[in-house]
């Protein structure tokens, strides 16, 4: 018995390192965003956004939306 709690337990630390990897993930998402609307304002084209910031046409149509709200 003891033996599948330390299962249980590796397994709940693993989807506890996960779920801090998918915020990360969603921090950095939220600065190349940023970056994004940045670039916007100073007049770069998509292909140059898209490069630098490795986000999709579609997310920085999204940031591009947003601004113009």
């Amino acid at each position: 018995m003891p033996r599948a709690t330390a299962i249980l337990t590796h397994h709940q630390v693993r989807r506890d390192l996960m779920d801090k990897d998918k915020k990360l993930r969603k921090g950095e998402h939220e600065e190349a965003m940023e970056k994004a609307k940045d670039m916007l304002n100073k007049g770069c084209g998509m292909a140059e956004i898209t490069n630098e910031t490795k986000l999709s046409q579609e997310n920085v149509l999204k940031a591009m939306k947003k601004m113009e709200q």
